[in-house]
């Protein structure tokens, strides 16, 4: 890109044909992207459980066709049972992540919850653990009810 705005000292790249005139450097921003992770984690890991779950269900329930005759049950039961037990590790996973990069952005210091707005690394950490949590506890109650409940009803 060449023009009388460009300036291609820095690292990185343009943003765009007519976007920002001076390079973009993203490649030391390894903080903000753990940040977005710890945040999202959590509620993408129960919406992947959901999905999931649901699918297999819904393709051993009401499928019938050519290959769908591998979700009959008991498979939905069994790959119920086995995504909550593995979307409940990634949640736990997200929740340890996360208070490991809010104890690391507080440098260990404990300070009351009022000051968590003059520092949004810690604030964000806190609510993806709190994110996490009731992403586990969602995941929990969809996934240890199925064994309990009667399968395939028409």
């Amino acid at each position: 890109m060449s023009g009388p705005g460009a300036d291609r000292s820095g690292p990185g790249a343009l943003t765009g044909a007519s976007g920002t005139p001076k390079a973009v450097d993203v490649s030391g921003d390894r903080g903000a992207r753990r940040i977005w992770l710890v945040l999202l984690g959590g509620p993408l890991v129960w919406l992947a459980h959901f999905a999931v779950t649901y699918l297999v269900a819904e393709a051993g329930c009401t499928g019938s066709g050519p290959g769908l005759e591998a979700f009959d049950p008991p498979a939905p039961r069994i790959v119920t049972v086995a995504a909550t037990a593995i979307a409940s590790a990634l949640c736990a996973l997200v929740a340890v992540r996360a208070a490991s990069v809010r104890r690391r952005a507080g440098r260990g210091e404990t300070r009351p919850i009022g000051t968590l707005a003059e520092d949004p690394a810690r604030l964000l950490a806190t609510v993806g653990m709190l994110l996490a949590g009731i992403s586990a506890t969602a995941v929990l109650f969809a996934g240890l009810l199925t064994p309990l409940l009667p399968g395939c009803t028409a």
